[in-house]
């Protein structure tokens, strides 16, 4: 299951369109893959597939509704 949710994590923020006038710093599809690398890296015990479903309909929802 947790392979699966990366992957649908990783589409969503490949797809998200970078800010050529922000740094790389202040981008918000740099953050967002940061984050999910720094998230499905951290300890396999505390992983919620609920939280991180929910998470990802809303990246999903902010993708089609803002772009």
């Amino acid at each position: 299951m947790s392979k699966y949710l990366y992957k649908q994590y990783v589409r969503v923020v490949a797809k998200w369109p970078r800010d050529q006038y922000k740094s790389r710093e202040r981008d918000l599809a740099v953050f967002l893959s940061r984050e999910v690398e720094r998230q499905f890296r951290s300890d396999r015990s505390t992983f919620d597939a609920g939280l991180c479903e929910r998470r990802l309909r809303g990246k999903l929802l902010l993708k089609r509704c803002c772009y």
